[in-house]
């Protein structure tokens, strides 16, 4: 619609101008929509990105049906979400994955302990390959959940120090 009304005008102008009728091609141009500049594909501003500002990006992903495992994997993403040195995210972007597997100790006896596989990877996107950095194997018990789980964050940030340039 926009382009037919432009069109129009445009039309009524030239006539305007071939007819010689100064005041019509005056009230003719006054009447077109003005265009506004704007700037070329790609050339613009990127938004600021609020992970550059917050810390490094980084997502957990567990794997697991086990409690203490569910449990060891919700404070580690609250612990990385609480340090000024990481920025939880889901979005498509370069980042560290904490991939976590946990699975009970005993079948017979829930809740005592969890055996977990850790392996930090590095993701420059969903689509290309991920670049395996480290791994850790571990047990935990219901009392040491959250010691756990800040010794888990300070690898990750160790990590996120020693490989920094590759989120550059």
């Amino acid at each position: 619609m926009r382009i037919y009304a432009a069109s129009l005008m445009a039309l009524v102008f030239s006539c305007a101008l071939l007819l010689g009728a100064p005041e019509a091609s005056a009230q003719a141009q006054e009447a077109m929509p003005k265009q506004v500049e704007q700037p070329a594909k790609g050339l613009e501003k990127p938004a600021p990105n609020e992970s550059n500002h917050r810390g490094t990006p980084v997502t957990v992903q567990h794997a697991g049906d086990d409690e203490l495992g569910s449990r060891l994997a919700l404070k580690l993403k609250e612990t990385l979400n609480d340090s000024s040195l990481f920025a939880v995210s889901d979005r498509d972007e370069k980042k560290l994955k904490v991939m976590l597997r946990t699975m009970r100790e005993f079948e017979g006896r829930p809740n005592s302990s969890s055996v977990y596989s850790l392996v930090w990877v590095y993701s420059e996107s969903e689509a290309t390959l991920k670049y395996f950095l480290d791994e850790q194997i571990g047990l935990v018990h219901e009392g040491e959940l959250e010691s756990r789980a800040e010794a888990i964050a300070a690898a990750t940030e160790r990590l996120g120090a020693r490989y920094s340039y590759l989120f550059e």
